[in-house]
């Protein structure tokens, strides 16, 4: 018998036991009783683990990280830096090297 298939079994066998005390704490009887507290202090139970773990889990998240440093030489493209020299040529004539009193 694999693990997955023993891992099902017992789950199943599990939900069959819980539904067998359930059925029994329905009982008005003293057994019955008996098995209504026991499945209220296991769900009381259950709730106190688990918010024990959601505590140890949000305690145990490991810290962020601070960013590394951005080189502001690099952050630059050669695209951009191209699109900034041609943006940057002014367009009166005396800057294209023509004469303005020609021109």
């Amino acid at each position: 018998m694999e693990l997955k298939d023993l891992r099902g079994t017992a789950t199943s066998a599990v939900d069959h036991g819980l539904a067998l005390v359930r059925a029994r704490a329905r009982r008005a009887d003293l057994i019955g009783e008996m098995a209504y507290r026991g499945l209220d202090l296991f769900h009381g139970s259950l709730q106190d683990v688990s918010s024990a773990i959601a505590r140890l889990e949000r305690a145990s998240r490991p810290p962020a990280r601070p960013g590394r440093p951005v080189n502001r030489v690099a952050k630059t493209s050669a695209v951009h830096t191209k699109a900034r020299r041609t943006a940057g040529r002014a367009t009166t004539p005396a800057r294209r090297g023509v004469d303005a009193a020609t021109a």
